[in-house]
C-alpha cells in the first residue's frame, strides 16, 4: 500500500474543553459500565511510598537508623549500590541532613 503524500502534517492549537470534549466522546465505555467501576482508595505506605515496597522499607530503615547503619539492611533488600546512593541521597535531601555521612555503599 502506498502512502499518501499531502504534505507535512498541521498541527492545531486545541483548547482544553475541546481536548477532553473529544476524548470523552471517543470514550467507548457505555454508561451501564461506568456504575460497576468503584474507585478504592489503598493505604499508603511510609512516607507516600507503595505499602510493601522496598523504596518505603529503605526510606523507613533509613529515618530510623540512619544511613550508615541502614546501607547493610537495604542492600539485603536486593538493590544495587548505587540505586541505594540515589535514594539515601533523596532521603537526605528530604529530611534536609547533611551530605556527609556514609555515602558510598557498602
Amino acid at each position: 500500500m502506498a502512502a499518501k503524500k499531502n504534505g507535512p502534517a498541521r498541527i492545531t492549537e486545541q483548547s482544553p474543553s475541546t481536548i477532553a470534549t473529544e476524548a470523552s466522546s471517543n470514550n467507548t465505555t457505555s454508561g451501564r459500565d461506568q456504575d460497576a467501576i468503584t474507585i478504592q482508595s489503598s493505604p499508603t505506605g511510609y512516607k507516600q511510598h507503595r505499602p510493601g515496597s522496598r523504596k518505603g522499607e529503605a526510606h523507613r530503615l533509613f529515618d530510623e537508623l540512619g544511613p550508615i547503619a541502614a546501607k547493610p539492611l537495604v542492600r539485603q533488600l536486593g538493590l544495587a549500590k548505587s540505586t541505594i546512593n540515589i535514594w539515601f541521597r533523596e532521603f537526605r535531601k528530604l529530611a534536609q541532613l547533611p551530605v556527609k555521612g556514609g555515602d558510598d555503599a557498602q
